[in-house]
């Protein structure tokens, strides 16, 4: 049976750490937020992942961070940081996907299929762009197009 779109991330109650719990914030966060367009069910793992946060501050690379750091300024409404979050994490994309041309691991590009290919970051770019649109300064709505631009723009 095929997977919906719309259909939620499975819940959890165990993981195995910090980061797994980060990235499972996420997936229901940007789904409730973006998919959904419920903010109100996103409120649960938002306070989750503003407590996880700070175990992430001594790593800038992750990505999970990154993205994390975004989706909680997107739902406190502060379109501007949310942006520059957007553009970081999209630079560890690039970063990663950079590397993984020099070297073909099946594990590691099993794990970027998972949520950082390039079919799935234009899918949630596209979702977050409609949502800043609506509610963001025209500066934010240009930072956010060339991000959205930049994805568009890789060759991998």
């Amino acid at each position: 049976m095929k997977k919906s779109r719309s259909m939620a991330p499975l819940s959890r109650r165990k993981f195995n750490h910090f980061w797994d719990e980060l990235y499972y914030c996420c997936q229901k966060a940007h789904h409730y937020m973006y998919v959904c367009g419920k903010k109100g069910l996103a409120r649960r793992y938002v306070l989750r992942m503003r407590v996880l946060l700070p175990s992430a501050k001594g790593h800038p690379d992750a990505l999970v961070g990154a993205r994390a750091r975004a989706l909680c300024w997107e739902y406190a409404g502060r379109w501007g940081r949310g942006a520059i979050c957007r553009e970081a994490e999209m630079d560890l994309v690039l970063r990663l996907h950079k590397e993984l041309s020099k070297r073909r691991s099946a594990r590691v590009i099993k794990f970027v299929s998972e949520g950082y290919g390039r079919s799935e970051v234009r899918v949630r770019l596209a979702a977050i762009y409609r949502e800043y649109k609506d509610k963001a300064t025209p500066s934010v709505i240009a930072r956010l197009q060339n991000v959205v631009a930049r994805a568009r723009a890789w060759a991998w």
